[in-house]
Formats: C-alpha cells, sequence, structure tokens
C-alpha cells in the first residue's frame, strides 16, 4: 500500500484529512478510490486564532450556530470535566499538584484548526482536540523544562519561583502582548525583571480577561475606563504579581520565550507605530522612548 501510495503521489496530497468508510475487502486502487471520493461526513472546520480566550472561542463557536452563547465557557470551566481530564493528562495533573484547585483549562485549549462533527457533542470534540494538541505540541517536548523553569530561573540570577501553571499564566500575556515572535524571549526577560524586584506586571491586555469580554470588545476605551480598578485580579496594573489564570491558550514560541529568556537589565518596553519592540531600564529611558518613538 506504501508503494502504491508513493506512485499516485500527487492524488495522495489532495487527501482530506477526515473520516471514512471501508467495508470488507479493496484492492490498494480501490482504497485510493475511496479516499478520493472524499469523506462519509460532512466535519465542521474550525479556526481558532492565536492569542484568543474562551471567551473569543465561545463568541465565535455560537457565531457558526455550533454552541449556544455561554456553553463552551461552562465546560471548560466546569469543574467535574477539569477532574476528568486532570486524570488523564499529565500536564493538568502537574497544574493540579501545584495549585489548589484549577478553574478553567484556559491556557491548554490550544490554538489551530480542527475539524469535528456537528452531529455530536461539538465542545467535547473540539475540547479533547484541543487538550491533545496542546499534550503534543507544547508539552511533549517542553514540558520537563517546564518543570525545572525554577532552577533554570535562579541559573540566571533570578530570586522568584515559578510553576508551569504559573508559566502557563505568563505566556498567555506574552502572546498577548507580542505578535512577533522572536520578540517574545525579550518580553519575557522584561516580565521576569518585574517580578523579580516586586513590580507590576502592568500588561494592559491582561485587565480585559477580567471584565469577561471577547478580543475585539477590549478597546482602547474600555482599557482606559478600568486601568484603575483594583477589585479586577486580571488589573496587572492595580494588582501585583500573576493574574490567577491564563488569559489565552498560548503557542509553542511564547512558551519557549520563558526558557530562552536571557538575563538583562530592561523593566521597559513600548512599540512604535511599526510594532518595533524598544526597551528600556528605567522609567526615564523609556519616557525617552516615548517621546522618539510615539509622538
Amino acid at each position: 500500500m506504501k508503494r502504491f501510495m508513493k506512485k499516485h503521489a500527487e492524488d495522495v496530497r489532495s487527501l482530506q484529512p477526515w473520516s471514512y468508510l471501508f467495508s470488507g475487502t479493496y484492492t490498494s486502487s480501490e482504497v485510493l478510490d475511496v479516499f478520493l471520493a472524499g469523506p462519509q461526513q460532512a466535519y465542521e472546520h474550525i479556526t481558532l486564532l492565536e492569542g484568543r480566550g474562551m471567551y473569543d472561542i465561545d463568541a465565535y463557536l455560537a457565531d457558526k450556530n455550533l454552541i449556544e452563547q455561554g456553553d463552551y465557557i461552562s465546560f471548560v470551566t466546569d469543574s467535574e470535566i477539569i477532574s476528568r481530564y486532570i486524570q488523564r493528562y499529565d500536564f493538568l495533573a502537574q497544574a493540579a499538584k501545584e495549585r489548589d484547585t484549577i478553574t478553567s483549562l484556559e491556557g491548554y485549549l490550544y490554538p489551530n484548526t480542527y475539524f469535528v462533527d456537528r452531529d455530536k457533542n461539538v465542545i467535547d470534540q473540539l475540547v479533547y482536540l484541543q487538550l491533545e494538541a496542546y499534550n503534543t505540541s507544547i508539552w511533549q517536548p517542553l514540558g520537563e523544562w517546564l518543570i525545572n523553569l525554577s532552577s533554570s530561573l535562579q541559573n540566571k540570577w533570578y530570586s522568584f519561583s515559578l510553576s508551569t501553571y504559573g508559566a502557563m499564566i505568563l505566556a498567555s500575556i506574552i502572546e498577548k502582548e507580542e505578535r512577533y515572535a522572536p520578540n517574545r524571549a525579550t518580553i519575557a526577560s522584561v516580565f521576569y525583571n518585574r517580578l523579580d524586584t516586586n513590580m507590576r506586571i502592568d500588561a494592559d491586555i491582561s485587565l480585559c480577561y477580567g471584565l469577561q469580554t471577547w478580543y475585539e470588545a477590549c478597546t482602547p476605551e474600555v482599557i482606559w475606563r478600568s486601568v484603575q480598578d483594583a477589585s479586577n485580579p486580571y488589573n496587572t496594573r492595580a494588582v501585583a504579581w500573576l493574574p490567577p489564570t491564563p488569559i489565552v491558550s498560548p503557542t509553542v514560541s511564547s512558551v519557549e520565550a520563558l526558557l530562552e529568556a536571557q538575563k538583562t537589565w530592561d523593566f521597559f518596553y513600548l512599540h512604535d507605530s511599526s510594532w518595533q519592540l524598544h526597551t528600556a531600564p528605567t522609567l526615564e529611558a523609556h519616557v525617552v522612548n516615548k517621546q522618539r518613538y510615539l509622538y
């Protein structure tokens, strides 16, 4: 069969990764004909963008008429469902050991393109696929490094510790703060410096997660009106340390940034109008960067 497929490489490239029905016996040619005829079920194509959290995913699925609004959020914050997945996945079991309770699967709902059968439980299928993708993309290659992240930080002369769950929280903020992957390790080093000196994270993007709103609704006006609200635990301009949960499920590059970040003396950063990153070691130097690149 492998030899036959190799001879028909052009046809094989057009095959769709869905479900196919076989019954009886087939020649190699007949197997290929079944594949080329296409899947027997109409699968829904779901694309979850990077930097989108559970509120965004819920709104997206509801807009596609796949769920009732709020159902996805209810599913990924259901304590019984979370407990079930803790039994299944080592990365969730590790997070559960580090914290008294896991209140949400946020941080592990990996963004990607998925195919689900809309005639079955869409949310159950999708969350399973997201967790499997996290396991394959992040935990299997990087899990041991994440477990030993605190030791790595101490080797870089940092004095604070970061659990695997804390790493997901910080990586989720980096995911939202920096769209250009090669810059993410630099952002991570700035956040490390702030945490190490008990500075606030001061990442405006986390604030809207506490307002339980989706990405498009998180406008600068919304942030400005809420930036002094210390009752919002996701307002990192008013509340010290990290938010209680991740604000999105980070991609590989944001997690790798935590591992690759080097010790610097920079505590401030900004993006200019072309989204170029500029860092500074002091507030005074940061003000100069503002005047130079923003005004």
